[in-house]
Parts: C-alpha cells; sequence; structure tokens
C-alpha cells in the first residue's frame, strides 16, 4: 500500500520570514476580496425610495431644453368643460348704468336749449363760453363725467368675463381680439373705431346659438355717430377748453346738435342693454343645462 505525502506547508507558515499576512484565512474565489473580477458587470446600487412625506425627485430638464411655462398675464385660469359664473350682477349693473347715461344725455340737451339765450348774449358781446357764466348744462355735464367712467368699468368688466365664459364654452370659435383689447379697444386711437365692435361680436357668436338678435351693426353706429356729435358740440361752444369766441350761429346749433346725440345715445343704448340681456340669457341656460 502506497502512502499519500503530506500536503506542503502553505508560503511562510511556521513564523517564516514573508509570511502572507492572509495565511489561514478564507480568500474569495477568484482571488479577490469581494470586488467584481475583470469582465464581470458592476451591480447597480439601489435607489432608496423616499421617506414617506417626501416628496420624490423631479427630473431635470436636459441643458437647453424649455421648461414648464408659466400662465400668460391677465389669463384666467379654467377648468375645461367647467363654466365660470356668470356675471349675473355685473350685468345688471352695466345695464342699469346704461339707462342712467341715456336718462342723464337726455337731461344735457334739455339744459342745452335752456343755456341758449345766455350763450347768445355772450356770443353778440364777443365773451367765451368760459366767460359766459354758469348754466344749468353746465352742472348736468359735470354730473356725466363719473357716469361715464363707471359705466366704462362695470360694462367692460361685464364684457371681459362674458368673453372668459364665451372662451371656456366655445374654446373653438374665433376671437378676432387677445383679452387686453376688451379693454383697451375703447380708449386707443384709430383702433377704437372697430376692435370693441369686434370683441363684442365674438363674444355675442359664440355664447348665444340660433338666431341672434337683429342690430349689432346699428348699435356700433349709433355709438361712432354720439361720439362725433359730441366733438361737433365742443367746437361749436369754443372748443375743448371753451376759451375762442363764441359764435352766435354756432350757439344756435349747439342745443339740435346736443338733441341729436341724446336720440343717438338713447337707441344705442336701448340695444346694448338688449345685449347685454341676450347674452347674460345664454350663459345661464348654458350652465343650466348639464343639470336639466
Amino acid at each position: 500500500m502506497t502512502d499519500t505525502p503530506p500536503p506542503a506547508p502553505l508560503p511562510g507558515a511556521n513564523g517564516s520570514e514573508g509570511a502572507d499576512p492572509r495565511a489561514g484565512h478564507f480568500a474569495p474565489p477568484g482571488g479577490s476580496s469581494g470586488a467584481p473580477g475583470y469582465g464581470s458587470p458592476t451591480p447597480a446600487a439601489a435607489t432608496p425610495a423616499p421617506s414617506y412625506g417626501v416628496p420624490a425627485a423631479v427630473p431635470v430638464p436636459a441643458y437647453g431644453a424649455p421648461g414648464p411655462y408659466a400662465p400668460a398675464i391677465g389669463v384666467l385660469p379654467t377648468v375645461p368643460g367647467v363654466l365660470p359664473t356668470v356675471p349675473g350682477v355685473l350685468a345688471t349693473a352695466a345695464a342699469v348704468l346704461a339707462w342712467a347715461y341715456v336718462g342723464l344725455r337726455a337731461i344735457t340737451a334739455l339744459s342745452a336749449w335752456a343755456g341758449l339765450g345766455t350763450w347768445t348774449e355772450a356770443a353778440e358781446q364777443g365773451l367765451s363760453y368760459t366767460e359766459a357764466g354758469w348754466v344749468a348744462y353746465d352742472g348736468v355735464a359735470l354730473l356725466l363725467v363719473p357716469l361715464v367712467v363707471a359705466s366704462y368699468v362695470v360694462g367692460v368688466l361685464w364684457l371681459y368675463r362674458s368673453r372668459v365664459f364665451a372662451e371656456t364654452w366655445a374654446p373653438a370659435a374665433r376671437q378676432e381680439r387677445g383679452r387686453v383689447w376688451v379693454w383697451l379697444g375703447w380708449v386707443v386711437p384709430v383702433v377704437s373705431l372697430w376692435f370693441p365692435y369686434q370683441v363684442v361680436r365674438d363674444v355675442r357668436r359664440a355664447t348665444v346659438n340660433g338666431l341672434l338678435r337683429e342690430g349689432l351693426g346699428l348699435w356700433w353706429a349709433c355709438w361712432l355717430l354720439a361720439v362725433f356729435l359730441d366733438r361737433i358740440g365742443s367746437r361749436l361752444l369754443g372748443g375743448v377748453l371753451g376759451t375762442d369766441p363764441l359764435d352766435v350761429g354756432a350757439v344756435a346749433a349747439f342745443p339740435v346738435v346736443e338733441t341729436i346725440a341724446a336720440a343717438v345715445t338713447a337707441v344705442g343704448g336701448y340695444l346694448w342693454v338688449a345685449f347685454i340681456r341676450e347674452i347674460t340669457a345664454a350663459q345661464r341656460a348654458r350652465v343650466a343645462a348639464p343639470a336639466a
């Protein structure tokens, strides 16, 4: 029977010099201490899940890529399919102010006839409007200033809210002008001759279905004619400042111009209130339709 030779001692055993410090310890396969071998894939580090209440990381856009855009200034956020509140209070206030303006214009025309004698005497003496003395017309004309401002603010605010309603109800309907022109279209020179008409027309078309009430063109013609007559009236009484000498013929024509302007304003005011009621009724019908 052949004896099996004993295993050779490990290098550095028995306290010999150059002892390997790893002698007697387990060596992992491949001869490394936990590092992957050459060509072996490196395991990916596990991404810890965020703790409760800690928001997850939001991916950052690549360099040069546009981020999310903020909403434009003046644009009211709307939820698709959810109609805004009907501006019924504003509609009522706008209609009341419109009728108040019509009534005050009628009183202005009557007071112009009452002041005709005073202005005629001043014209014969070569005086200006400011030198002719105070008449009832002056007091009534002063009341028109705050009434015009209030009518503009309330009326245009109602129109703006109605524009938002129309865009939500019929987003595919064309709006010729941007929202900013709902406010500026009435006061910016030149474009004020047709921008407000387009704004009202588009809001009305997008809101009211079926047969539209006639008279939109007549309403706008009355508005432009009233503005034109006001310019003529100011010239007849000595210009905007009233410092030019009065003319007898011009003074005699002034009450006539004021009367025509009051009549035109009455027709335009009636149509404007009719459009307010028409659009408001259509808005309420849209809101009530899902519940019906």
